[in-house]
Protein backbone atom coordinates (compact mmCIF):
# COMPACT_ATOMS: atom_id res chain seq x y z
CA UNK A 1 0.00 0.00 0.00
CA UNK A 2 2.55 2.74 -0.85
CA UNK A 3 1.42 4.29 -3.85
CA UNK A 4 0.77 8.05 -3.57
CA UNK A 5 -1.33 8.24 -7.18
CA UNK A 6 -3.36 6.45 -8.80
CA UNK A 7 -2.54 5.22 -12.46
CA UNK A 8 -3.89 2.84 -15.15
CA UNK A 9 -2.35 -0.49 -16.03
CA UNK A 10 -1.08 1.16 -19.34
CA UNK A 11 0.38 3.97 -18.01
CA UNK A 12 2.09 1.54 -14.99
CA UNK A 13 3.80 -0.59 -18.16
CA UNK A 14 4.86 2.31 -20.33
CA UNK A 15 6.70 3.93 -16.85
CA UNK A 16 8.61 0.13 -16.81
CA UNK A 17 9.36 0.84 -20.73
CA UNK A 18 11.17 4.01 -20.28
CA UNK A 19 12.76 3.05 -17.00
CA UNK A 20 14.17 -0.07 -19.56
CA UNK A 21 14.99 1.98 -22.17
CA UNK A 22 12.81 0.01 -24.55
CA UNK A 23 10.56 1.75 -27.36
CA UNK A 24 6.87 1.73 -25.85
CA UNK A 25 5.84 1.70 -30.28
CA UNK A 26 7.94 -1.59 -30.70
CA UNK A 27 7.24 -3.27 -26.93
CA UNK A 28 3.18 -2.38 -26.15
CA UNK A 29 1.19 -4.94 -27.58
CA UNK A 30 -2.68 -4.91 -27.40
CA UNK A 31 -5.34 -7.25 -26.88
CA UNK A 32 -8.43 -7.35 -26.48
CA UNK A 33 -9.54 -7.53 -23.15
CA UNK A 34 -11.06 -10.22 -21.23
CA UNK A 35 -14.22 -9.95 -19.11
CA UNK A 36 -13.87 -8.78 -15.77
CA UNK A 37 -10.42 -7.11 -16.52
CA UNK A 38 -8.90 -4.17 -14.54
CA UNK A 39 -8.04 -0.84 -16.16
CA UNK A 40 -6.48 -0.16 -12.85
CA UNK A 41 -5.47 -0.65 -9.39
CA UNK A 42 -5.71 1.60 -6.52
CA UNK A 43 -4.49 1.02 -3.16
CA UNK A 44 -6.57 2.74 -0.32
CA UNK A 45 -4.03 3.12 2.93
CA UNK A 46 -6.21 5.66 4.47
CA UNK A 47 -7.19 3.36 7.20
CA UNK A 48 -3.91 1.90 7.78
CA UNK A 49 -3.03 5.93 7.92
CA UNK A 50 -5.56 6.68 10.53
CA UNK A 51 -5.26 3.01 12.63
CA UNK A 52 -1.22 2.94 12.45
CA UNK A 53 0.14 6.02 11.26
CA UNK A 54 0.92 4.45 8.35
CA UNK A 55 1.76 7.15 5.11
CA UNK A 56 3.63 6.60 2.11
CA UNK A 57 7.13 7.89 1.76
CA UNK A 58 8.40 7.01 -1.51
CA UNK A 59 6.70 8.37 -4.43
CA UNK A 60 5.82 5.26 -7.55
CA UNK A 61 8.03 6.33 -9.90
CA UNK A 62 11.24 6.60 -7.41
CA UNK A 63 10.18 3.47 -6.17
CA UNK A 64 9.41 1.79 -9.22
CA UNK A 65 12.79 2.70 -11.14
CA UNK A 66 14.55 1.50 -7.78
CA UNK A 67 12.92 -2.17 -7.68
CA UNK A 68 13.71 -2.05 -11.72
CA UNK A 69 17.30 -1.67 -10.91
CA UNK A 70 17.29 -4.41 -7.88
CA UNK A 71 15.66 -6.87 -10.83
CA UNK A 72 18.32 -6.16 -13.12
CA UNK A 73 21.14 -6.37 -10.53
CA UNK A 74 20.10 -9.56 -9.10
CA UNK A 75 19.57 -11.60 -12.28
CA UNK A 76 20.98 -14.92 -10.82
CA UNK A 77 18.42 -14.87 -8.21
CA UNK A 78 15.62 -14.34 -10.38
CA UNK A 79 16.65 -17.45 -12.62
CA UNK A 80 16.47 -18.91 -9.86
CA UNK A 81 12.81 -18.46 -9.15
CA UNK A 82 12.12 -18.79 -12.28
CA UNK A 83 13.44 -22.01 -12.71
CA UNK A 84 12.08 -23.09 -9.06
CA UNK A 85 15.56 -23.93 -7.82
CA UNK A 86 14.44 -21.70 -4.27
CA UNK A 87 11.36 -23.39 -3.86
CA UNK A 88 12.54 -26.89 -4.75
CA UNK A 89 15.22 -26.59 -1.98
CA UNK A 90 13.19 -24.84 0.41
CA UNK A 91 10.49 -27.57 -0.16
CA UNK A 92 13.22 -30.03 0.57
CA UNK A 93 13.98 -28.46 4.26
CA UNK A 94 10.68 -28.32 5.05
CA UNK A 95 9.21 -31.80 4.27
CA UNK A 96 12.69 -33.76 4.10
CA UNK A 97 11.64 -34.62 0.59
Amino acid sequence: GGMTEDISNLDLIRKLLNILGKDQKEALEYVKDRPGHDRRYAVDWSKAEKELGYKPEHSLNEYLEKTVNWYKENDEWCEQILTGKHFKEWSKKQYNK
